[in-house]
């Protein structure tokens, strides 16, 4: 009896949500886009961006940059790392309900009355 206790133990965390591992996406390794590495992801994931600028017409990125879950997106440092929305809109629209954090780039070429730069809503 207590193996078939520990044995549904061990089979619980491995399908509670709590038992997942976060993921650590990378751009431009993994995805062409940040844009790709933020519909990939999930709640709790990193997505890191390497050195680099970001945009429509640089890499085709979408403007702006939708976060709707709970992650990181962590540049390469803001003197390296640039994400431009070419006066297309916000630059970042968050609407996650929880923990975003975004930092480590320059955020630049933003246009809106509602926050050019980074647009947050909950």
């Amino acid at each position: 009896m207590r193996t078939h206790l520990w044995l549904f133990a061990l089979i619980l965390g491995l399908v509670s949500p709590t038992g997942l591992q976060a993921a650590n996406l990378q751009v431009p390794a993994t995805y062409a886009r940040i844009t790709d590495a933020l519909a990939a992801s999930t709640d709790g994931d990193t997505i890191s961006v390497a050195a680099g600028l970001y945009s429509p017409s640089a890499n085709g990125e979408t403007i702006p940059l939708a976060i709707s879950k709970n992650v990181s997106l962590l540049g390469a440092g803001y003197e390296t790392t640039t994400i431009d929305a070419e006066m297309l809109g916000s630059v970042i629209r968050i609407t996650a309900p929880g923990n975003v954090q975004v930092s480590g780039f320059t955020i630049t070429g933003g246009f809106s009355f509602n926050g050019g730069g980074v647009w947050a809503s909950s």
